[in-house]
């Protein structure tokens, strides 16, 4: 019959409408393993997972704002992905920037509890080169956008900057390994240490000052003269009654 006969068919829609009820699944695999200790089969997934999402936003079915928030934590905290997913997030923002830039407080938190699990000496010093590519290729990002979106990039990482300060900030953020959970802002000092202008600390000591060297006498041919000290002052040698008797 006819009805059977246009059962058999598929159309372009809904194999289209079929492959982009996959978009959560991907995105969760790109993610996989980002937030726990690293393991040599969360890498595998997490490439064929990029390379689905490239295929999905290339058929023009992936969710910009989904997108753009799961490639921020591999950008930062893969360092295999760290290219291909700077390729992919620059495309996203051709495509709509304005969404990308709503999403950047959200990703950028996503990516440093990442980058806490995966490599956290890239943040102990701002010149790492892990942090310092993973920067570059986020640039790349902002630099396709126009101003408006330029200008919600910098309001959300300034925001983000002033909460980090908060006592709530821990609160706002995905679980993080045991050492870093640890320490709140409680615990940490409220006092700095006064900088000197070479980047050490100053440590106050007092010293004594030194004595000055006593005055000596000169003769002109260059040398000290003696002084003769009295007998019973300080640094003179003692003499005896008989001897001061026999010299007078």
């Amino acid at each position: 019959t006819a009805a059977g006969a246009d059962a058999k068919y598929v159309t372009p829609g809904d194999v289209a409408a079929r492959f982009a009820q996959h978009q959560p699944a991907i995105l969760a695999l790109l993610q996989q393993g980002l937030q726990c200790r690293a393991e040599v089969a969360d890498m595998r997934l997490r490439s064929r997972a990029l390379a689905a999402a490239r295929a999905l936003h290339k058929a023009g079915l992936a969710h910009p704002s989904s997108m753009a928030v799961a490639l921020f934590p591999a950008l930062f905290a893969d360092r295999a992905l760290r290219r291909g997913a700077g390729g992919l997030l620059c495309a996203v923002v051709k495509q709509d920037d304005a969404v990308v830039a709503s999403c950047v407080s959200s990703g950028t938190r996503r990516a440093f509890v990442a980058t806490m699990w995966q490599a956290p000496h890239d943040l102990d010093f701002p010149g790492a080169p892990g942090l310092a590519r993973s920067a570059a290729e986020a640039s790349a990002a902002f630099a396709l956008c126009g101003r408006r979106a330029r200008l919600r990039w910098i309001r959300a990482l300034l925001d983000e900057l002033r909460m980090a300060d908060s006592e709530d900030h821990l609160g706002r953020l995905d679980p993080l390994p045991a050492p870093a959970a640890s320490r709140t802002p409680a615990a940490l000092p409220t006092t700095t240490p006064r900088l000197s202008p070479f980047g050490g600390a100053r440590r106050r000591t007092t010293t004594a000052a030194p004595a000055p060297p006593a005055a000596q006498r000169l003769t002109p041919f260059g040398g000290g003269a003696r002084r003769r000290l009295a007998p019973g002052a300080a640094g003179a040698p003692e003499v005896s009654t008989s001897a001061a008797l026999a010299a007078m």
